[in-house]
């Protein structure tokens, strides 16, 4: 609790007006911006001593990983392809709508159960409050002596917990292995998926008495739970006052990074005195605030309730505290520390500026004519880019083109004049003519004449949306409709030629090169060409390129038209027999429509698609080359295989891949799958990712169980939900580093949820070493690749930094591997 916590609790005891305005939170909070320009981002502060600690720090670290992991002894043998065992099928995607099961037990039972299940990894991190819920879930049963309770090879249904005066024994290939008694449990891989058993498990007492509780059941309580518990930290959250202005996709990410702690009476939450660090927000109980005191007055303690908060400020500056903050009853509080909301979300006062950005973006007619989701008008606030414009700065004339860009004017004034005259205070916008003009383009670097000046007549901060980054979030060519309702303003302005923009030696794309790129590259007036002039009959089938569960893949041809020539693709060719009904065709068709909205060069393009009755036939962009397995995983001249590549190898795939990731999740998918398998590697010896057959259409979060067990995070492990941050924990997928040949998979997924990954190699750089611990981090919401900065706080690591990815789109490095060309036309002569 700080001295302004304080004022502003006694504030709201004596006025009705306990919700503050938008622009006076935004004066609130400009001030802390530690003597920067208000909403300036702040530029790091580069410090040898901070650099020369992290290094010891990471040292330290690898050395308590050393101590506390059993290091892996690295195999020899040829690895295995990794195949997926978890579909959609096997998943609780949807809430069950019925009441949650519920089983009288005596206050023994309870205990039994209560016991086994808080250190059953399943439910380690669930809230206590909900574990009552779990327990009632458990169905009692008995088993008669010699009983089989299950049998090996049968697929799994039940998690058993064995009950009270009871045993079991197990049995593998008709040999008695082992027994288990009250308390223990057994069968909790059914609790993810239908696996075959293992074992065969038998009753051995007169009347065993056993609990058991289904996987449907199971994952539709948590999902149930982990919704309800999220949408209390939503309304608590809501209910903030400081906080009203602030997007609903940031609170959701504020809530997810906040973490919950239970308090019993007399227990100290703040203390005074002590610099200020965290935010709390009352979730059960009550919390009550003494020795309050502002300078040399002191005030009567204060009793918080649920829904209350305090220590706001520590968000922002780190105040000393002005009260104790002591729990009243037993409870719990959500807790978040300013180092986390900055990771997670930035700076606040951005925050702020950030909600600011949006309100007005959805007042301006043209965006609204465009009917964007609410998501959308929040990815765009996300892509304003603060400019400060000194006094007497010319922003843009008649006399050159300038950049189709929206300016959102934040302090400062600025003067048009020509044949717009306006005087633009902060709060307002102006070149919504320039930037509708943009909008018309079809190319995607064009720039506009103006025929009227915007000067700065005293110092300004502006914040600037450009038409080429709107084009990364939505169709800008869908406002066609609009041009006539802003003509007035656009009247006499011309579209400029395009202007290729100065050489940047930073690794990040330069502004607008990324739709320059994906337009260069695009597919789609070849998938148009097909879609027009090709059918099923036209296509040329030369030979079998590989054959999969239920069909075949074609190497075939055909003449397109006069400006495509002859082209090739790859025929996949889904047989729709008895093995593939209904769920199977549907997953097919979904991974078709994914394809179809997605156009990046390193992505398998979809060209077409074709069925009958008895087939689906997907017409693919043909990828000569092999897998990115093959790169990784090598055999020796004496039969052994040897499995890794160069750091320098490593960093060239990721970075291309993790970019690509990127594409795919600003279209709000999220993929589910990577894994070298899963990424071809080009004739150009270049990734490209294939098989979408999990990817999905994501908003918030998914409960879909799908993948390849030794690339599942934690959440999706635990059906906690899960986004794009799944795929971000994926890209560590070279060898898993959990994983030694013969683990048992149960204690592989234990690994992936509570333990720290296997040691790394000694010669790792500790460049690499910060980049595999980011994307291993457990929780989601602090992911590398997932915070603030999102996929550019990956890329700008410094491991990446001899890269420059404007080159890497462009094909300009050299690959480290290439494989051996064949020619098209030998290919087709192939019998």
């Amino acid at each position: 609790m700080t001295t302004a916590d304080v004022e502003n609790r006694q504030s709201s005891a004596t006025t009705e007006a306990k919700k503050s305005t938008f622009d006076s939170l935004l004066n609130r909070w400009k001030k802390l911006d530690d003597g920067s320009a208000p909403f300036a981002v702040a530029k790091p502060r580069k410090s040898v001593k901070n650099k020369d600690q992290n290094g010891v720090a990471i040292k330290e670290y690898k050395t308590k990983i050393r101590s506390t992991v059993q290091a892996r002894e690295k195999s020899t043998n040829k690895p295995a392809h990794l195949q997926n065992i978890f579909g959609p099928n096997a998943s609780q995607e949807h809430i069950v709508d019925s009441k949650s099961p519920m089983f009288q037990k005596s206050p023994e039972n309870v205990k039994v159960i209560e016991r086994n299940i808080t250190s059953n990894f399943f439910f380690h991190d669930m809230d206590s409050c909900d574990l009552p819920i779990f327990i009632d879930a458990f169905e009692p049963f008995k088993v008669r002596e010699g009983k089989h309770i299950i049998t090996q090879g049968d697929k799994g249904d039940y998690f058993y917990i064995v009950g009270g005066n009871s045993e079991v024994a197990f049995e593998v290939n008709g040999e008695r292995v082992g027994y288990a008694g009250e308390g223990d449990s057994f069968g909790e891989l059914a609790l993810l998926y239908s696996c075959r058993r293992a074992a065969t498990v038998i009753a051995i007492s007169p009347m065993t008495e056993l609990y058991r509780v289904d996987q449907t059941t199971f994952r539709a309580l948590l999902h149930k739970q982990t919704k309800k518990r999220e949408a209390e930290k939503m309304k608590l959250l809501e209910a903030v006052t400081f906080l009203s202005e602030i997007s609903s996709v940031d609170l959701k990410r504020l809530g997810r990074a906040m973490t919950l702690i239970q308090f019993q009476p007399g227990d100290c939450l703040v203390k005074k005195g002590d610099e200020g660090d965290a935010f709390y927000v009352v979730y059960e109980g009550q919390v009550i605030l003494t020795e309050i005191s502002v300078g040399s007055t002191k005030f009567d303690d204060l009793t918080l309730n649920v829904g209350d908060y305090f220590g706001e400020r520590s968000l922002a500056t780190n105040e000393r505290r002005a009260a104790n903050a002591i729990a009243k009853t037993k409870g719990a509080a959500f807790r978040i520390d300013r180092k986390t909301f900055e990771k997670v979300l930035g700076k606040f006062s951005r925050v702020i500026m950030k909600a600011q950005d949006r309100r007005i973006l959805e007042g301006i007619k043209m965006l609204q004519n465009c009917h964007l989701e609410p998501k959308q008008f929040e990815a765009l606030s996300h892509i304003v880019v603060d400019k400060k414009i000194k006094a007497g700065q010319r922003i843009f004339g008649p006399e050159k083109r300038t950049d189709a860009a929206l300016f959102l004017l934040r302090e400062g004034s600025v003067e048009l004049s020509g044949n717009r005259t306006d005087v633009i205070k902060p709060g307002a916008y102006f070149g919504d003519d320039l930037f509708l003009l943009g909008m018309q383009q079809e190319e995607m670097c064009g720039k506009v004449f103006t025929n009227y000046t915007a000067i700065a007549r005293e110092d300004c901060l502006c914040g600037v949306l450009r038409v080429g980054d709107c084009r990364a979030v939505f169709d800008t060519m869908n406002m066609v409709g609009s041009i006539d309702k802003l003509q007035s303003h656009a009247e006499g302005l011309k579209i400029g030629v395009d202007i290729e923009q100065p050489e940047t030696p930073h690794k990040l794309p330069t502004r607008q090169s990324t739709e320059r790129w994906l337009a260069r590259a695009s597919t789609d007036n070849l998938r148009k060409a097909v879609r027009d002039s090709i059918n099923m009959d036209q296509l040329d089938r030369h030979h079998v390129l590989g054959e999969g569960q239920f069909g075949e893949v074609w190497l075939v041809s055909a003449f397109i038209t006069p400006k495509y020539g002859q082209q090739y693709f790859a025929l996949k060719i889904q047989k729709k027999d008895d093995a593939m009904r209904g769920d199977s065709s549907a997953a097919i068709k979904r991974e078709i429509s994914i394809l179809g909205l997605l156009d990046h060069p390193y992505i398998v393009n979809l060209v077409h698609f074709y069925e009958d009755l008895e087939t689906i036939n997907i017409l693919m962009g043909l990828v000569q080359g092999c897998e990115l397995f093959d790169v990784i995983h090598t055999e020796n001249e004496d039969g052994t295989w040897h499995s890794g590549i160069p750091e320098s190898d490593a960093k060239f795939y990721t970075m291309i891949v993790a970019d690509t990731l990127d594409y795919i999740h600003k279209k709000q998918f999220v993929y589910r799958d990577v894994k070298p398998e899963n990424i071809l590697i080009d004739k150009d010896g270049y990734p490209i990712i294939c098989d979408f057959g999990f990817a999905k259409f994501v908003e918030d979060k998914t409960y879909t169980l799908c993948g390849t067990p030794n690339y599942l995070s934690p959440e999706v492990i635990m059906n906690r939900g899960h986004d794009a941050a799944s795929d971000h924990w994926a890209l560590v997928a070279g060898a898993n580093p959990f994983f030694y040949d013969g683990i048992p998979q149960m204690e592989l997924f234990q690994c992936i949820v509570r333990e720290k990954f296997y040691p790394l190699p000694d010669e790792l750089s500790d460049e690499c070493f910060q980049v595999v611990d980011g994307l291993l981090v457990k929780d989601p919401s602090q992911r590398l690749g997932s915070l603030a900065g999102g996929m550019n706080d990956l890329i700008s690591m410094k491991w990446f930094h001899e890269l420059d990815l404007d080159e890497l789109r462009q094909k300009k490095y050299p690959a480290p591997f290439k494989p051996i060309a064949t020619s098209l036309d030998t290919l087709a002569e192939r019998t």
